[in-house]
């Protein structure tokens, strides 16, 4: 049981802190724009198949989406809120 315990043990770990000479590839099917989306091929407003035991959270967004990314700007010249 040690010897499985010290095998899974990798002594590299974290990884220390690397420069890189080149940004990585992106994935051009992936675009992000003022909000980050990305396609998934469906059509728009279909909903995914579920099994019948699966468990589902519904998650209620008390802010329009752009208060995440730009604050209370509209709120401050009084257009929205």
């Amino acid at each position: 049981m040690f010897g499985l315990a010290a095998a899974a043990y990798d002594p590299k770990y974290p990884i220390p802190y690397q420069r890189l000479k080149h940004r990585p590839k992106n994935n051009p099917y992936c675009q992000a724009g003022v909000i980050p989306f990305c396609p998934t091929g469906r059509p728009p407003h279909t909903m995914p198949e579920f099994s019948p035991n699966d468990t589902l959270y519904v998650y209620a967004l008390k802010a329009p989406v752009w208060e995440f990314k730009f604050g209370d700007l509209l709120g401050k010249f009084h257009i929205m809120h």
